[in-house]
């Protein structure tokens, strides 16, 4: 479920563009679970505790998501909790996991990235070191281009790409891929230094 923070939003002019993105990517994940419920009888097999997919090396997530994801640290979690994501953060090396997984719970769920919100399993959940897309590509969730387009869209006025050309030509070039990096793969330190 996607969040709206108003007066946050008025505050830092780039979180309306990433919330917009999530709300927009949440919504289209919402109504191709309920067709492929439908069509095919799928249900997610993800549910709450299920963490294969955050020990994958491979989780891309732009500049502005982890600018995201940092201020939703710094601000939005309780003094208790940010300061163990920050323990975390500070020592981290580049673990196969995701540096966000703290005790089976993603810290930082509600501004998970894109990549994140959009891998779905159907089915039967994940085993330890299974490669889903290899193994039983059929039961992964695929949303359609243009929902992933339009979500991107809303992304890259923050990298002051505004007019609908340098939109079509930004995406077409995937331009938001090339600004991502795995989050096993981000300097966190370098954010919380004291």
């Amino acid at each position: 479920m996607s969040i709206r923070l108003p007066e946050d939003e008025k505050e830092f002019p780039w979180l309306p563009m990433l919330l917009d993105a999530y709300a927009i990517s949440d919504q289209a994940v919402q109504e191709k679970q309920e067709r492929d419920y439908r069509e095919h009888g799928f249900q997610a097999a993800c549910s709450k505790g299920c963490i294969t997919c955050c020990y994958q090396q491979f989780i891309p997530a732009t500049s502005l998501e982890l600018a995201g994801i940092v201020w939703f640290i710094c601000h939005k979690m309780d003094p208790k909790a940010q300061k163990s994501i920050i323990d975390v953060l500070e020592n981290f090396s580049g673990e196969r996991t995701c540096p966000m997984l703290q005790n089976t719970t993603c810290a930082v769920y509600s501004v998970r990235p894109l990549a994140c919100r959009q891998f779905v399993v159907y089915e039967q959940a994940c085993q330890a070191r299974e490669d889903v897309l290899g193994t039983r590509p059929e039961h992964v969730l695929k949303l359609d281009n243009s929902s992933i387009r339009q979500a991107f869209r809303s992304m890259l006025p923050f990298y002051e790409i505004h007019t609908p050309e340098e939109q079509e030509v930004a995406l077409n070039d995937n331009f938001l891929f090339k600004q991502s990096s795995y989050m096993h793969q981000v300097d966190w330190p370098s954010f919380f230094i004291k």
